[in-house]
């Protein structure tokens, strides 16, 4: 069976969209679980903005599973006479998605936080939320950034993994 390099990257990112999936709905579990408990402890915006996390997972996954063919179609795949590169440049796009997956729930989180500090009483403190904003913002947006980037592009990675041969005159 010959499947073509959009083949293969169709099957790939679905294969990444129920992982995603699965990972949303264990979100869901531990967050709406604990959500009882909690609730009236965090301003509601704060609450209901944490509790988007899982769905925007699950809803990454359903795509990554059930739209992958239109992204597919969107992205360019140049098939190079060295295969190996080809083969490459397939599996650089596939981490790229992972890249912006694993990105998602950390952006949430930092919007949660940032609309916590925003939503509380200046007598309370906010040090837990500013430090997770301070530590994970800069990581998450160059993870997606980078993501991005393998996703759409990726040709200086490629010209690292497989420099061009040069021809002797």
């Amino acid at each position: 069976m010959n499947m073509s390099y959009k083949g293969w990257l169709s099957v790939a990112l679905k294969v990444v969209g129920v992982l995603t999936l699965v990972n949303g709905i264990v979100q869901a579990i531990v967050t709406w679980g604990s959500a009882p408990a909690v609730g009236g402890m965090i301003p509601p915006l704060a609450f209901l903005s944490s509790m988007v996390v899982p769905i925007v997972m699950m809803g990454a996954g359903l795509y990554l599973i059930m739209g992958t063919h239109g992204l597919v179609e969107r992205i360019s795949i140049e098939e190079d006479e060295n295969a190996f590169a080809s083969w490459f440049m397939l599996a650089m796009k596939v981490l790229g998605v992972v890249l912006i997956v694993e990105a998602l729930p950390y952006a949430c989180r930092i919007v949660s936080n940032a609309i916590q500090i925003y939503s509380i009483s200046p007598a309370w403190s906010t040090e837990m939320q500013n430090r997770f904003i301070f530590e994970n913002l800069l990581s998450t947006l160059v993870k997606a950034a980078l993501g991005c980037y393998l996703l759409v592009g990726g040709k200086w990675v490629q010209q690292l993994a497989f420099p061009p041969v040069k021809e002797m005159e």
